[in-house]
């Protein structure tokens, strides 16, 4: 769980509006503080922000996330350092979380309904895929699982890593609150031959005539019409 952020500006516009960040509410249970090299000795449940790029690539090097803030970037420096901002004012909490999540490789949640989470797919999803995907009828209008594990295990990490950091949606899982259970699958992807974002999901037939369905696509569908 991300905790504290360190930070470090040279420009002073950018750390006085790091400042202001302190005061929105949506910070407040956050431990915002500055720092200079040498790093901290404490590094845990952090992320970093700096607008210099040797600060950022000490960090890099330390193994910990770190957020360069810059209007201009060379491809060399967005080889090295993974998350980029142009401007102060996209460091918001959300992104924060998303820059932690990603880096420690966490299951992100996207949507919360009645019944349902809807969060980013993960390594531990894949033997319940299996067990869904093998129910009659489940690839009639979805692509089929990979018969052997690993494939479907190196895909769904390249997925994980690429889909979702690029785009920001995707197909995601669906859990069930009561019992915790992945009942499903749910998003939307671009479909370049479509020109267009396709809606799809799959629910396990234990689930179906439920109105799970219907539940977690209305959500989707209003999430990425406000998106």
């Amino acid at each position: 769980m991300l905790q504290i952020v360190y930070y470090y500006f040279v420009d002073q516009n950018k750390s006085e509006a790091m400042l202001k960040i302190k005061s929105v509410p949506e910070m407040k249970d956050l431990i915002l503080l500055p720092q200079e090299l040498p790093l901290p000795l404490h590094r845990l449940n952090t992320v970093f922000v700096s607008d210099q790029d040797t600060y950022c690539l000490e960090v890099v090097k330390a193994g910990y996330p770190v957020i360069l803030v810059e209007e201009l970037f060379s491809e060399q420096t967005s080889m090295q350092i993974r998350y980029l901002v142009t401007s102060i004012d996209a460091i918001t909490r959300q992104y924060l979380e998303e820059v932690y999540a990603r880096f420690y490789k966490l299951s992100i949640k996207i949507l919360e309904t009645d019944r349902c989470i809807i969060r980013e797919t993960s390594l531990d999803d894949l033997n319940r895929f299996y067990e869904i995907y093998a129910q009659d009828g489940m690839t009639d209008f979805l692509e089929p699982l990979f018969e052997e594990y690993e494939k479907e295990e190196t895909y769904i990490q390249s997925y994980i890593d690429h889909v979702y950091s690029f785009y920001g949606y995707g197909m995601w899982s669906i859990v069930e609150k009561e019992s915790g259970v992945v009942i499903g699958r749910a998003g939307i992807e671009y479909k370049e031959e479509q020109d267009g974002l396709e809606l799809g999901y799959l629910i396990e037939k234990n689930y179906q005539r439920k109105g799970y369905a219907s539940e977690v696509c209305n959500a989707i569908m209003k999430c990425a019409v406000e998106y």
